[in-house]
């Protein structure tokens, strides 16, 4: 009576027990689709990956989502050989015992993509016998797929014009693909994709057991005048393919009331000497174009390629000159702290009577001046075998900066040549003490803008700006007088400067 009580109970006038097993239904599917996305699958190429002989090539095989397979057995194999493993890991390692004797040392994985699923194969120096269909398996997982190995050229078939038919007024094309193995098919196709008509190819096995196919086709003028060669393998899907235009120009039927025209007694034998003429021409004429277009391409790179070893040329120059301009203001940042620190360094004493009022330091510039001009004077009288005072010249491309502390003058070039100091002479006269002289060696230059620092004798050994030392310079004082004279190999004077 329960059982028929519950049979008789209805929702939306159905019995209970039909909406349980719906229900039931719904749940086994949602557990079996939730099951099935949680299993990766095991992915490879699909289209055969072609080699080369003698080359290395790689067998792509991967789970995706990725797993970590580096704790498992994976098994690379040749369904059609035996013993038919090509490669085994297992743990990380690969097992030896059961390989084929023709892929030893020449497979490996790359262990360090385990972890992310990668169970690809590298197959090194490929030999012919290396072609065919390679199994990729996780036993554990129960996962395999596929990959087609084939041989083919590294380059498209090379299309050519052969020759004109002199009944059907068409042009015989020839198509040539080298590298095959096993011998492969050509097709030929015109511009709506339809066969053409075609002898039987001529096949040649070279030493290195690879094919050389080609294959000859007449064809008549067409709207587009377009065709196609195809070479493929017969088993597999390995295609490559050229495409070719033929110029309306090189049918006969268009030349063919020209060489009529031209054509002698014999009709038949000068038209076709006529016509043969006008077809090496033309392919003359086509052949020299391509020439010109590809030294124009090739110009063209080349030109491009100097523009851009200029602009690197000129960002390289443009960066040497920011980097001395911040050397220079480096070292002239180095300086003015220099000399600050030397100024908090002096008694206050000294710096009261450097800051007295401006009427006292006037009158003691104009004694300094006139003290510089009877030296001058007097130094004009002791030398009369230098220059004389009308070729002297204080702006000469020169100019001399003195650290008043006593330690070290800089002659700095203001022009915008380069100055040569070979055996050139510096003349230094303290007060009314008798000059010291600094003769430059003589591969001695200043560049453009440049600068040479001389050091008195016991300064600037922890300096990085020291350019050379001068040993007979002795420190002097604030209150000096200081006249530097600067004379080339010649004697002449250079440049002129008084403190």
């Amino acid at each position: 009576m329960l059982q028929r009580s519950m049979m008789d109970v209805h929702t939306d006038g159905k019995p209970l027990l039909s909406h349980l097993r719906r229900i039931t239904v719904l749940v086994l599917l949602l557990l079996l689709t939730h099951h099935c996305r949680g299993q990766s699958q095991l992915i490879s190429s699909s289209q055969p990956i072609v080699a080369n002989l003698g080359g290395d090539i790689i067998l792509p095989c991967y789970l995706e989502p990725a797993v970590n397979v580096a704790g498992l057995t994976l098994e690379w194999t040749r369904p059609d050989m035996d013993p038919r493993f090509v490669h085994v890991m297992r743990l990380g390692h690969e097992m030896m015992d059961k390989k084929h004797e023709l892929f030893k040392g020449r497979t490996s994985m790359f262990t360090d993509e385990l972890k992310n699923g990668n169970i690809s194969m590298k197959l090194s120096n490929v030999q012919l016998s290396d072609q065919g269909k390679y199994r990729c398996f996780i036993p554990k997982l129960d996962r395999q797929t596929f990959v087609q190995l084939v041989f083919g050229p590294s380059s498209p078939p090379v299309i050519s014009l052969s020759g004109l038919d002199g009944q059907s007024g068409g042009v015989v094309l020839q198509c040539e693909s080298a590298g095959w193995y096993p011998e492969p098919e050509v097709l030929w196709l015109d511009a709506e994709g339809k066969l053409l008509s075609a002898g039987p190819p001529e096949t040649v096995r070279g030493p290195d057991d690879l094919y050389t196919v080609s294959s000859r086709v007449t064809v008549e003028k067409r709207p587009s005048n377009s065709f196609t060669c195809r070479v493929q393998h017969h088993n597999t899907t390995h295609t490559t393919q050229t495409h070719f235009h033929v110029p309306d120009a090189f049918f006969i039927s268009e030349i063919g009331q020209v060489a009529k025209a031209k054509s002698s007694s014999s009709p038949a034998v000068g038209f076709n000497q006529y016509s043969l003429k006008i077809f090496k021409c033309n392919e003359k004429l086509l052949l020299e174009k391509s020439r010109r277009e590809e030294e124009l391409k090739d110009l063209k790179r080349e030109m491009e390629s100097k523009e851009t070893d200029r602009k690197r040329a000129d960002a390289w120059r443009n960066e040497e000159k920011l980097k001395e301009t911040r050397s220079q203001l480096e070292i002239q940042r180095t300086e003015n702290s220099q000399l600050k620190r030397e100024w908090n360094n002096q008694p206050h004493d000294k710096k009261g009577k450097e800051e007295e009022p401006e009427r006292f330091v006037n009158e003691e510039m104009k004694n300094k001046k006139a003290e510089s001009f009877e030296r001058s004077y007097n130094s004009q009288l002791m030398e009369p075998h230098r220059t004389p005072p009308s070729a002297q010249t204080s702006d000469s491309g020169f100019n001399i900066q003195v650290n008043q502390p006593g330690k070290y003058i800089r002659l700095r070039n203001t022009s915008t040549e380069e100055k040569h100091l070979g055996q050139w002479e510096l003349h230094l006269q303290v007060n009314n003490k008798n000059p010291v002289m600094h003769r430059f060696h003589q591969s001695s230059y200043i560049k453009a803008g440049g600068f040479v620092t001389m050091w008195a004798a016991g300064y600037g050994s922890n300096d990085s700006n020291t350019d050379l030392k001068w040993k007979d310079l002795k420190p002097w004082s604030s209150g000096d007088s200081l006249q530097f004279t600067l004379y080339s190999h010649t004697r002449e004077i250079q440049y002129e400067h008084c403190v």
